[in-house]
């Protein structure tokens, strides 16, 4: 048939397997003859190609390449299972990071044509350092004083201040809890909490919103960490998540530094936390939600 749309039958299968679509479910949502595209005993029409692109959150024509394409982590995994990395992500992150990625590249073209100078506290650590050293900078950095402590009211007007501090030093700050704008693709704090991309003239930060409240403060510091150190990657380590041996060394180290400024300025928050239960032993952080 003219109208046939000639997939490759193990690109569909790679492209299922990548936006973790079952074949069931790939049944229910463009054809029952779903299972046979799999097999290669039929082809689909280009209007139910180009849902299947949709669906999988695919360009249109990998569909029709010989062979899956080789994808690459768009960052370094910070992520750990047991004692590894996980060294997977979901068609969901990859898209968000991808996204933040180009609107970095965007903006740091724009920085370079307008004269912005190399920020100096981008990778002006390293693990070899303490975190002590690391928080106090970073406190310093963001002028996270007594006033700003004094002003504070509860854990949301503490992270709308981290957040202006942070942009206000030339961090770009993103949040989101979804794809874009897509209400249909929620992202998975089982699978990260937030990225840092280090940069020295566009450093970003991203949160994913979907955390709980008060995590998002912990996150957001943590991936200041990681701006501090020069590090990119993923993290997924929580505020009440012990970090032990089995998490990298960069991830236990600013979830140190986190801890450390938070406990700096553990008056800043005077409700929606209970602070009596706020303690650093080595890299663990404890918090008791009221």
């Amino acid at each position: 048939m003219t109208n046939e749309a000639l997939i490759s039958p193990q690109v569909l299968r790679w492209a299922c397997e990548r936006a973790r679509v079952s074949d069931t479910m790939l049944a229910e949502k463009v054809s029952k003859k779903a299972p046979l595209w799999l097999r290669g005993e039929a082809k689909p029409t280009f209007l139910q190609a180009q849902k299947l692109a949709r669906i999988l959150h695919i360009p249109f024509g990998y569909l029709f390449l010989s062979e899956p394409p080789q994808e690459t982590m768009p960052l370094p995994d910070l992520r750990t299972l047991g004692d590894v990395a996980l060294g997977e992500i979901s068609v969901d992150l990859r898209d968000v990071i991808l996204d933040a990625q180009r609107k970095q590249a965007w903006y740091k073209e724009y920085a370079i044509q307008q004269g912005i100078e190399i920020l100096p506290f981008v990778g002006r650590f390293s693990l070899a350092d303490t975190p002590q050293d690391v928080a106090r900078n970073i406190s310093q950095i963001l002028n996270i004083d007594d006033a700003l402590r004094r002003s504070i009211k509860n854990w949301e007007a503490f992270l709308s201040a981290l957040v202006e501090k942070a942009e206000g030093v030339g961090i770009l700050m993103m949040h989101s809890g979804i794809v874009g704008s897509n209400t249909h693709r929620p992202l998975n704090v089982g699978e990260f909490r937030g990225f840092a991309i280090s940069d020295p003239i566009a450093p970003l930060v991203f949160l994913n919103w979907k955390d709980a409240k008060a995590a998002r403060i912990f996150t957001l510091v943590h991936e200041l960490a990681h701006i501090w150190i020069g590090q990119s990657g993923i993290s997924d380590v929580a505020l009440n998540q012990e970090t032990t041996a089995i998490h990298m060394d960069s991830e236990r180290f600013c979830n140190a530094v986190a801890a450390e400024v938070l406990v700096l300025n553990k008056a800043s928050v005077n409700d929606g936390i209970n602070m009596q239960t706020l303690r650093t032993t080595h890299m663990t952080w404890f918090v008791t939600i009221v």
